[in-house]
């Protein structure tokens, strides 16, 4: 392949703005010099290079999750498999981080993997089942609000037991006493 001396000068320009960058930061120096040897290459209109798949560190840091949070979803069917490339890197296409955002936030949301496997179900089908979405959803709320009642059973029974420890001037510690059992804490 023959290179023009513009392209020759724009890859030299390039290798110093990588080598003053890994200088300036060595964090982030491999990203930086990863996405300014993808931008070079595709520099080049001839040569596309460049497509909307990554790699899968760059699906994981783009969605703000490790590596192998990215594997595990994949192994339990929450991402589709990555193509691998003949060298056995995978490609992740561009949505697998709008797909791995949506898992996290419908976790943040308390809903487990199993749910979450079903509301992706839900988005993919080609009429989206608001009624059943909605369902999971109730579901959802319905055990929040036994969660809520149990931890609000808890902080009652921790703050008699606290309240106890003030005004109890005896040797025994009514905390201790009810964690051993001498003591019903509700």
């Amino acid at each position: 392949m023959h290179w023009s001396s513009r392209t020759g000068r724009q890859l030299s320009t390039a290798a110093s703005t990588i080598a003053v960058t890994v200088r300036a930061d060595p964090a982030t120096s491999s990203i930086l010099a990863h996405k300014t040897r993808r931008a070079l290459l595709d520099s080049v209109p001839v040569c596309r290079v460049h497509t909307d798949v990554m790699w899968i560190s760059e699906a994981a840091e783009q969605a703000g999750v490790n590596v192998q949070t990215v594997r595990y979803y994949e192994r339990r069917g929450l991402l589709p498999k990555a193509p691998r490339r003949a060298s056995g890197y995978r490609e992740f296409p561009a949505d697998a981080v709008a797909r791995v955002r949506f898992i996290k936030r419908a976790q943040e949301l308390g809903f487990s993997l199993d749910e979450v496997e079903e509301l992706l179900q839900l988005q993919r089908g080609p009429r989206r089942d608001r009624g059943r979405i909605r369902k999971i959803s109730e579901r959802r709320i319905a055990q929040i609000d036994q969660k809520i009642a149990e931890l609000t059973r808890m902080r009652k029974a921790l703050s008699a037991l606290v309240h106890a420890c003030h005004e109890n001037a005896t040797l025994e510690c009514p905390i201790i006493e009810a964690l051993s059992g001498g003591e019903s804490a509700s």
